[in-house]
């Protein structure tokens, strides 16, 4: 629709950052199973996960700057809920200040 096809390519660069995410994500997930043992929403955790494991891998294989927009800005959504959620004092406000520096910054480079 915009023209901007979705090109994917992994070098050795984006290729080990996106392993390491991988593997940052999985270490997450493994912790935090005790630690979401006694919530009620831990579907909506796990699936926040996998979106966020999904914007954060788009970002680092991509090869075109809009679906590398578009994916920096798909993974600031499931990040702010998982902040929100599943933080500490205020957590929700803390999502929200994570929200908007992220998304200035993401402004910032697209314009650059």
């Amino acid at each position: 629709m915009l023209g901007a096809p979705l090109t994917l390519f992994a070098d050795g660069i984006s290729l080990s950052l996106a392993i390491i995410t991988l593997l940052l994500i999985i270490s997450s997930i493994i912790f935090a199973a005790d630690y979401m043992e006694k919530s009620n929403s831990i579907w909506q955790f796990y699936a926040f996960m996998a979106l966020l494991t999904v914007g954060l891998v788009g970002v680092f294989i991509t090869a075109n700057l809009m679906v590398f927009y578009f994916c920096w800005e798909f993974m600031l959504i499931p990040t702010y809920f998982i902040i929100g959620g599943w933080g500490y004092r205020e957590s929700y406000r803390a999502a929200f200040k994570f929200f908007i520096f992220t998304h200035a910054g993401a402004v910032a480079v697209l314009l650059a």
